[in-house]
């Protein structure tokens, strides 16, 4: 992605006319109020000048992870911002839905936390975390590429409970450096916490490549066309 990038964030790239984060975001509108994007040193200007302190009724706060060792360790940089279940998406990822009934099905669920789940296959390799269920409570995640292990993986999305920033600060950081959210949701689910696996049913893109960003610009161009759309229900 280098050359797309230019040395930018994946979430500053431009789709269809607007950057990632503009379609990200609108996707979070209704249950949301607050955002805290999480930022690499020198990154932060870049998205408060297309965000300003606010996108529509939501308020933008962004805070800065001074050195790229996982994602777990990126939401903890938020910490201050929060005072009770929040819900954590991945800035590289591309919707076609709204996601504001993640929260609303996590609290009919009566669990700790939620993760967000797709089919798993070997369908654009996507490195994104495999999940085993029983009954829809989450009991395991497989952080490997898909061979058939599991038939649902992560889809860019998660909701936990306060207590994800004690267990992330006390959690032993793995052998690669970088402490991920799966190994968050492991050590909750080992310290008694429930996770209900919830289903996304959509069209999603993780953007890893050029033809991820191509898929989802081809997407975006199809949704805005009330022809294709009429076509295809």
């Amino acid at each position: 992605m280098e050359g797309l990038t230019d040395g930018r964030p994946k979430a500053l790239l431009e789709i269809s006319g607007r950057t990632l984060i503009e379609h990200l975001l609108d996707r979070l509108r209704g249950p949301v109020t607050d955002v805290c994007l999480v930022t690499g040193p020198g990154e932060a200007e870049s998205f408060r000048r297309i965000l300003g302190e606010s996108y529509g009724d939501l308020c933008v706060h962004i805070a800065v992870q001074n050195s790229p060792v996982g994602v777990a360790d990126a939401v903890r940089r938020a910490e201050a911002l929060v005072n009770g279940p929040f819900m954590v998406v991945m800035g590289d990822c591309w919707y076609d839905r709204d996601l504001s009934s993640f929260p609303q099905q996590w609290q009919s669920a009566d669990t700790a936390g939620a993760v967000l789940v797709e089919p798993a296959d070997a369908a654009g390799g996507q490195p994104i975390g495999l999940v085993t269920l029983t009954e829809e409570r989450v009991t395991g995640m497989i952080k490997a590429p898909w061979s058939g292990q599991a038939d649902l993986r992560v889809c860019g999305a998660f909701l936990f409970p306060l207590k994800f920033f004690t267990s992330a600060a006390a959690a032993h950081r793995p052998e690669s450096g970088e402490h991920e959210l799966e190994d968050v949701v492991q050590e909750l689910i080992a310290g008694g916490a429930t996770f209900r696996a919830i289903r996304y049913e959509g069209w999603r893109r993780n953007i890893n490549t050029p033809a991820d960003l191509r898929a989802v610009e081809e997407r975006v161009d199809t949704l805005s066309d009330p022809a294709a759309i009429n076509s295809s229900e």
